[in-house]
This record gives structure tokens, C-alpha cells and sequence, in this order.
């Protein structure tokens, strides 16, 4: 298990029970290596969790324990939607997804906001039901470049009414909606 330990970069902190998980960098192919050394010990304290270049095609199931989540970055993976387990995360204020497979921000939107989209804007229904459905309402940063998406939707703004800070360059995006 020491052995284990010393080649994830680890202190020895982990076998000695005084891991600090706060805030944890399992970037480069090691969350499963760190996984099977911690198990799910302390995951819903985990305010930051950095799963870049780990050529994930979807999130591991045990993202849905870690509530306290502030800071989530997933770049340059192999992902082509998130999780709705993302989307209860009450305390997300970042979210990185840049350099996935994400053809459209819905991908993003959980699917009580793309069905009611659906339902109230293509069939001329009144806007209000959907605007206020806005996922991650605590969100203030939301970096998605790199990806495959080409437009982004009306009412975007409204969606993620805390939103701050949005990057979404290298992506198809020819229009930017209105708001």
C-alpha cells in the first residue's frame, strides 16, 4: 500500500489516515489509482476536484457524494455529456469542461430545462416556465472551449443568471443569442 502511495506523487499523509480532502488534483490517469488507496473516505468534505487528462467518456458515479463541491474541472477528457448529479450540486461556483466531445450546451443543462426548452419554446408555449428553471444557480465561471458546440440557447443568460465568467472559444459558436 506504501508503495502504491509513493508512486501516485501521495504523502504519506494517506496511510496515516490525515489525508486533507478538501482539495484534490487527480489529474493524468490517477483518480482510480487514488480511489482504490482512499475509497469514498471524506468525498461529500471535497470543495475542489481537478479529473483532468484522465480520458474519462463520462464522470465516475461517485461524483454524485461530493455535495460540498465548489470548483469542478473535467478538461480535456473524452466527455460527451455530465451527469445530473452535477447539476445538484448546490454549492458549484466553477465549473471546466473545456477540451471534451460536447456538441450542444444542453448537454450541460439537466433534462427538466431541455424538455420544458422543448416543450414551451418550440411549440410556442410562454417563455417564464423556462427561465426560471436556470440549472447551477450558485455558477459564476463556466469554461466549455474547445468542444464541438455550434450555438448556444436563447435565453442563455437566464439559464445561469450568476454567471460571471464564460469561456467558450474554439467551439462553432457563428451567433451569440440575444441576451
Amino acid at each position: 500500500k506504501r508503495a502504491a502511495v509513493r508512486t501516485m506523487g501521495a504523502t504519506s499523509s494517506v496511510v496515516t489516515h490525515k489525508l486533507d480532502l478538501r482539495k484534490k488534483d487527480l489529474s493524468y490517469d490517477t483518480f482510480e489509482q487514488h480511489m482504490a488507496i482512499v475509497g469514498d473516505k471524506s468525498l461529500a468534505r471535497l470543495r475542489e476536484l481537478r479529473l483532468c487528462r484522465n480520458k474519462l467518456s463520462a464522470l465516475p458515479p461517485r461524483v454524485q457524494v461530493m455535495a460540498a463541491l465548489v470548483d469542478l474541472r473535467v478538461t480535456d477528457n473524452w466527455l460527451k455529456y455530465l451527469p445530473d448529479a452535477t447539476r445538484e450540486m448546490t454549492n458549484l461556483e466553477s465549473l471546466r469542461v473545456g477540451g471534451n466531445q460536447l456538441v450542444s450546451i444542453d448537454q450541460i443543462m439537466p433534462p427538466e430545462i431541455r424538455a420544458a426548452k422543448t416543450q414551451l419554446t418550440e411549440e410556442g408555449g410562454p417563455q417564464e416556465k423556462y427561465t426560471k428553471l436556470g440549472p447551477y444557480k450558485t455558477l459564476r465561471t463556466l469554461r466549455f472551449g474547445q468542444n464541438r458546440v455550434s450555438r448556444l440557447p436563447l435565453n442563455f443568460a437566464r439559464l445561469f443568471v450568476n454567471l460571471r465568467t464564460l469561456v467558450a472559444n474554439k467551439n462553432g459558436i457563428a451567433v451569440l443569442p440575444v441576451d
